[in-house]
């Protein structure tokens, strides 16, 4: 069964998402470490700015579902979202149309400002700076 959503997506956005999905989901378990030698959970924070820099696409940070859920993503050339971690979801990334995420205040990107008051302590850490490299390097791999 072929998703009515293919219909209003560009197939350059769809076969992104398939490379991006293959990548991601070839990553294989690894430990992130903070500062204090401490175990970290790979976020969609980290996870969202290493899927950037590999494949050469902007990313938000701000909020799924305002107010909600602090939450980093992908956006494509053609502003449709990658969300490269869903929250609460088994499985993913995910394409989501932009229309679909505008209408239902789905992806709300926070200001520059705001991010950096809300995240800047940790987005500026060097742990956090060392584990976008580490999984930036991981998806090198897993997207040959």
């Amino acid at each position: 069964m072929t998703p009515y959503v293919v219909s209003q997506l560009p197939p350059a956005d769809i076969e992104l998402w398939k490379r991006i999905r293959a990548a991601v989901e070839a990553l294989p378990d690894f430990d992130i470490r903070n500062d204090k030698d401490e175990k970290v959970e790979l976020s969609c924070h980290i996870l969202a700015r290493a899927v950037s820099t590999t494949f050469g696409l902007g990313f938000y940070d701000g909020f799924y579902r305002s107010p909600g859920f602090d939450h980093s993503w992908i956006v494509t050339s053609s502003g449709n979202v990658i969300d490269v971690y869903p929250i609460g979801t088994l499985g993913g990334p995910l394409l989501i149309d932009a229309f679909i995420s505008r209408e239902l205040n789905l992806y709300c990107p926070m200001s520059l400002g705001k991010v950096e008051e809300h995240f800047g302590k940790k987005f500026n850490s060097e742990w956090f700076k060392k584990a976008v490299v580490e999984v930036r390097s991981k998806l090198q791999e897993t997207s040959k």
